[in-house]
């Protein structure tokens, strides 16, 4: 990461916005040091994604000439939640 890299988290349903949607397409325009970082929980705005719209953030960010990196999703482990008294 370069030096004075920003860090943006946003949910998926956020990525609906056209605030974080235009700041993408900013950061990609103007090259900027900026990670955006998407958690995609399959909801959007308590409604299943697949209701509300046809397409994924990381092919929105790929059209903008943003480089995507797609992680598996990591499922909680109830184990290690649990207090240990």
């Amino acid at each position: 990461m370069k030096k004075n890299t920003s860090i943006a988290i946003v949910g998926d349903s956020a990525a609906e916005e056209d605030y974080v949607l235009s700041s993408i397409g900013w950061a990609a325009t103007k090259n900027l040091p900026i990670l955006f970082i998407v958690e995609d929980n399959n909801l959007s705005i308590l409604t299943k994604k697949k209701v509300r719209r046809s397409w994924e953030m990381h092919n929105v960010s790929s059209a903008f000439g943003v480089e995507v990196m797609i992680f598996p999703m990591i499922r909680r482990n109830q184990r290690l939640f649990k207090k240990t008294i």
